[in-house]
């Protein structure tokens, strides 16, 4: 998601101006605003080795969150061979997984 683009300039009251300044600086200030986190849920069939996930996110995600592993498979994440469209995982057995991916900056 993509944060619109006021034009604080073109605001004519000088104290909603101000107050958006402030609000536009706080939330540069916050890392987590500033993440390019996806919501992806991947359905692990069955264990295996360097399983593939298409992300489709156009850039090569340095970070996961995992919010839920569904049936407590274990679940290692092969950084080194992720890349713009693809993640690598290898899973001990079948599971639903649900993750924020993305870069923390």
């Amino acid at each position: 998601m993509t944060a619109p683009i006021i034009k604080i300039q073109e605001i004519k009251d000088g104290y909603v101006q101000e107050n958006f300044k402030r609000l536009r600086n706080f939330l540069e200030m916050d890392a987590v605003t500033r993440c390019d986190f996806k919501f992806v849920e991947i359905p692990v069939a069955a264990a295996g080795v360097d399983i593939p996930f298409r992300h489709n996110m156009g850039y090569r995600p340095i970070d996961i969150i995992t919010m839920h592993n569904f049936s407590n498979a274990t679940v290692t994440f092969n950084f080194a061979m992720f890349t713009a469209t693809d993640l690598y995982l290898t899973s001990s057995g079948s599971t639903t997984l649900r993750l924020l991916v993305g870069r923390y900056v």
